[in-house]
């Protein structure tokens, strides 16, 4: 008389391994495209950083000292390079940090709105 021993048989192995394989198989693209996506980040991290960089040496430039005298008037146009590259500094940062990220973010519940949309018409 032969007993039944616990465990696994190999076909319930093999199965186990194959829905394995096809899962991992499943979720490998999306590593490679966290790589990326990783790497385009620290690529614009860098750039971001630099940016960054050479605006606050330009906005720490002082150029209150220039003067144009023209007929004995003196004209301080230093003082409007200072007041215009600020305006322009934080117009920028507006823009490029809520402006356009709020922008993009529009359009993309937007696209679903309208995927959604499609579906359920």
């Amino acid at each position: 008389m032969r007993t039944r021993e616990a465990g696994f048989t190999l076909v319930e192995v093999l199965v186990a391994l194959f829905l394995l394989a096809l899962g991992l198989l499943a979720v490998a693209p999306m590593f490679v495209y966290a790589t990326r996506v990783a790497a385009a980040s620290a690529d614009l991290g860098t750039v971001d950083a630099r940016a960054v960089h050479r605006l606050e040496v330009l906005r720490a430039t002082d150029f209150s000292a220039l003067v144009a005298t023209v007929n004995g008037s003196s004209i301080k146009y230093g003082l409007f390079l200072n007041a215009l590259i600020s305006f322009l500094l934080v117009a920028g940062a507006i823009y490029f940090f809520i402006a356009r990220p709020d922008r993009g973010v529009r359009a993309h519940l937007h696209d679903e709105a309208e995927a959604t949309g499609a579906e359920r018409g």
